[in-house]
């Protein structure tokens, strides 16, 4: 193909002005008028309408930079302008990022679904002397490649979640934007929710449009799971150290850190893989013991490390919650100590969903961890598919609320007040409590307010490799609760 000279004027979407007047200088070397629309104003401008109305194919450029905020902003801009215009708009997408992302947010937020065949992608990893139609390559077949060789889909959001996440990144309030929009407070929490957990698997790979294939953080649909994730390819994976422990931190009402409860990830080739990817399918006892002595010895590791300054919580599984190898992992653990008075720097987390009613032996394995020393704390409080709450059966530590009760309780008279009775019910017990996914300072405020001492979440800190606890430990207790956003 030639050079775009058959456009005499293209409309250029950016809120970088090094990017802009970079484009803008290829262009002029062909003689082809640039207008900027901007993102960063609720009203449309007039070059905006007129690229809208005008019955002629259009072209728009449009650079997708770094910042999730900045991301969706300038998607949101694109798609209006889309949808929109009585005629096509050609678009072509500059960026380096997931193109699989990308067309999924188009493909969920564009209404004529034709459109989608006029979107193209240019990546930006080369220096341009000229631009030339032969660099724009159709977003569709790029993102379907993307996912065959990744195996995984990620989810758009709808209208109402993307204005969500935009005014979530602008830094307002649930209640502003609710003030501002006459918006319900519980109809625009549940759209933020909705759209921050379908946001949160591509957090660090929504850098701007595709260009090449980012590793997600998770993902939400999963192409030939059943054959990907056996028990031999996790065996094997467990062979090559591919399956490794993270850690996400766990913080007091001041943001000091207190502990860290330790979960894994699979680095399946350039795909990270979170646990309910690859666990749910295992049936090997003897792999879930492979994958806890994996969590434990870390957690061992690391109070050493820190001289028991720190708690440690590894996941019992439902397949080791009664029998004699969890209490014998506990006291081996113990052995590997430096100081015996550390024991209680080891909690085992023991899931709500685990049915004691199931296995009588389970509540005698319980009692047997305790009497290591080791602290036992109840894992998911009140979760969508919890089975039952066993604190007559067996005495915990610890209760932490699950991350289904912290996303509603805000909209949720009855989950606040289970909430509220869990803080009162620890603290007659004298056990400690736990707030889990914690996202957002609103949560954080209301929760210390409630009298919940504990906290976890991605607003404090998202789970980091073993070498990465130092600067997170450094971060934490040099922040102050008024820095958190």
């Amino acid at each position: 193909m030639d050079r775009i000279s058959t456009h005499n004027t293209v409309s250029v979407i950016s809120g970088c002005n090094f990017a802009f007047a970079g484009l803008a200088g290829l262009l002029k070397q062909e003689n082809i008028a640039i207008k900027r629309v901007s993102y960063d104003v609720e009203e449309a401008s007039n070059d905006e309408c007129i690229l809208s109305q005008t019955a002629s194919a259009s072209r728009l450029f449009v650079f997708f930079h770094s910042g999730v905020g900045n991301v969706l902003e300038a998607l949101k801009k694109t798609v209006d302008i889309i949808n929109n215009s009585e005629a096509n708009v050609e678009v072509i997408a500059f960026g380096q990022g997931s193109a699989s992302w990308l067309y999924r947010m188009f493909a969920s937020l564009v209404i004529d679904k034709k459109k989608l065949k006029q979107i193209h992608v240019m990546p930006c990893k080369n220096r341009k002397e000229s631009i030339s139609s032969d660099d724009f390559v159709l977003l569709e077949p790029v993102a379907i490649q993307e996912e065959l060789h990744q195996g995984y889909i990620f989810e758009g959001l709808t209208e109402r979640e993307l204005d969500a996440a935009i005014y979530f990144f602008r830094g307002l309030t649930v209640k502003q934007q609710s003030l501002r929009d006459g918006i319900s407070i519980k109809t625009i929490y549940i759209h933020r929710q909705k759209a921050l957990q379908k946001l949160q698997p591509a957090m660090h790979c929504v850098n701007g449009a595709p260009g090449k294939q980012n590793a997600p953080l998770a993902v939400q649909t999963s192409v030939n799971h059943e054959l990907i994730f056996t028990d031999e390819n996790v065996a094997k994976a467990i062979e090559k150290n591919e399956i490794f422990p993270v850690y996400q931190a766990i913080v007091d009402r001041q943001i000091r850190a207190v502990g860290f409860e330790i979960l894994l990830r699979w680095q399946r080739d350039n795909t990270l893989l979170m646990p309910c990817d690859f666990l749910h399918n295992l049936r090997s006892r003897y792999i879930w013991l492979k994958l806890t002595a994996i969590v434990i010895n870390a957690a061992v590791r690391a109070v050493n490390k820190y001289k028991g300054a720190y708690y440690f919580a590894v996941n019992i599984p439902a397949v080791l919650a009664s029998g004699n190898a969890l209490p014998g992992m506990a006291k081996k653990a113990l052995e590997l100590l430096h100081n015996p008075a550390w024991a209680d720097r080891l909690v085992f987390e023991f899931a709500e969903n685990i049915d004691i009613t199931q296995d009588k032996d389970i509540v005698n394995t319980m009692a047997r961890v305790k009497e290591t020393g080791c602290k036992l704390y109840l894992d998911d409080c009140f979760s969508r598919d919890h089975v039952m709450f066993p604190v007559r059966q067996i005495h915990f530590d610890g209760l932490k609320l699950d991350k289904d009760l912290i996303d509603t309780f805000a909209a949720s008279e009855t989950d606040s007040s289970l909430i509220k009775a869990l803080i009162y019910f620890s603290q007659m017990t004298g056990c400690d409590c736990v707030a889990e996914g914690v996202d957002s300072q609103e949560k954080f405020a209301a929760l210390a307010e409630m009298g919940v001492p504990r906290f976890q979440g991605f607003l404090f800190s998202p789970p980091v490799k073993e070498a990465g606890l130092d600067d997170t430990l450094y971060r934490l207790n040099a922040i102050t609760p008024d820095a958190v956003s």
